[in-house]
């Protein structure tokens, strides 16, 4: 029983970024605080290191039946050990190496522990928090500003037009704030609900054996899943985020064909006409005018900071401190990494760990994995926040997780 209830409150909270940073004399570039350098405990993660403790043994289990190559192991051991080594900050790097665990971990958990009731109780989860996140960043658009109070402890951070780099967009001359909700920023929020949409829009309905005494499972999953396609809709549109809406539209329409379900063409043509007008309405409206500008310039740093570190990279966690070192083309203070997970990965570990890696996850292909891999391949490579950030970086574990559990597949 607590264990299904620190679950559903984890999965609940995914969305939310509340948490203790650690700001060290390294953490400071150019004088400027950083958050992606300084180590950061989230409450999520407490929920994480929980569920260590109530399945220690499962855990350990599992590491003994697990099957490594000794050569293979003992390589990529090695080197993450140069990857740390020779970081700029090494503490960084090996607290990214402990983040890549904790994703190791959540995703090993979701995959072997959730049973038929707990996979209802995590969709019930999901959408709990869609609706909070959607009256939250309805609340902020309305407001221009964040509402702080309660909100304050789910991590909602403190944002008000007037701040210098807060993402904005204007309509007929009228400038307004695009809502982040409890992320760190819009995008991070829209790429999270649009990761989430289609994993409940492709999942596949249980079967028979599905159906808990005196409960019918199916019936109730296909009930919440136009709930939750609604409200991860309206967030995704909410951020205005350009990216993820046409990702949204183009995606949909795919699906919808390629089921060919056309027992009423003029339904699947509404489903398909409709995301499309109102993805239209806002895509049109502005946002930051150097947006591709500053992609641009930041693609070209990474590029420029892979050829000089091709073998073992700058060490993961580590970009920003190396692309400090390169001359800023704007008049405002720029440091962001660079937006196109797949560079920034590249930059960090190198050519080595990246082909190691690469190899490795390529055995776990699942075929239900494709509409997922290709919501993080369009979006990353025009962000980062799946690398970079807690919520979306936690969040592929546990969708991961789901789809190759086996009471998730039929």
């Amino acid at each position: 029983m607590i264990n299904n209830i620190v679950i559903f409150i984890f999965v609940f909270l995914l969305p939310t970024q509340l948490g203790r940073h650690f700001f060290f004399p390294f953490s400071y570039l150019s004088g400027v605080r950083i958050d992606y350098l300084a180590p950061t405990i989230c409450l999520t993660d407490l929920f994480v290191i929980t569920l260590i403790i109530f399945h220690w043994k499962t855990i350990f289990k599992a590491l003994q039946k697990l099957y490594i190559p000794f050569i293979f192991s003992f390589l990529f051991f090695i080197l993450i050990a140069i990857n740390i080594a020779q970081s700029s900050i090494w503490q960084i790097a090996l607290y990214r190496w402990i983040k890549v665990v904790e994703w190791l971990i959540v995703f090993y958990l979701f995959k072997k522990l959730i049973n038929r009731r707990l996979f209802l109780l995590i969709v019930y989860a999901f959408l709990a928090g869609a609706v909070f996140q959607t009256i939250l960043t309805l609340l902020q658009f309305i407001n221009n500003h964040s509402l702080q109070g309660v909100f304050y402890w789910f991590g909602e951070r403190a944002i008000n037009l007037s701040l210098p780099d807060i993402a904005k967009a204007s309509f007929g001359g009228n400038e307004f704030l695009r809502p982040y909700g409890t992320f760190s920023h819009p995008n991070s929020m829209a790429g999270f609900y649009l990761l989430l949409y289609f994993w409940v829009t492709t999942i596949k309905l249980p079967s028979k054996k599905w159906f808990l005494p005196r409960n019918q499972t199916s019936s109730r999953l296909q009930g919440l899943q136009p709930l939750l396609q609604m409200f991860c809709s309206v967030l995704i549109l909410l951020s205005f985020s350009k990216i993820t809406i046409i990702t949204w539209i183009v995606l949909n329409g795919i699906y919808l064909l390629q089921k060919n379900s056309w027992v009423c063409k003029i339904c699947v043509l509404a489903k398909i006409i409709t995301p499309l007008i109102i993805g239209y309405i806002f895509i049109t409206i502005q946002s930051d005018p150097l947006s591709l500008q500053k992609r641009y310039v930041l693609i070209n740093n990474a590029i420029s900071i892979f050829l000089k570190h091709p073998l073992f990279g700058v060490g993961l966690g580590n970009y920003l401190v190396t692309q400090n070192q390169i001359t800023n083309q704007f008049k405002e203070y720029f440091l962001q990494p660079v937006h196109n997970i797949f560079l920034l990965w590249l930059t960090e570990t190198g050519i080595a760990i990246t082909f190691l890696a690469t190899w490795q996850v390529a055995k776990l292909w699942h075929k239900s994995f494709v509409w997922i891999i290709l919501v993080i391949f369009i979006t990353g490579m025009f962000d980062h926040y799946w690398l970079t950030l807690q919520q979306n970086w936690l969040l592929t574990a546990v969708i991961f997780g789901l789809i190759i559990n086996k009471y998730a597949t039929t």
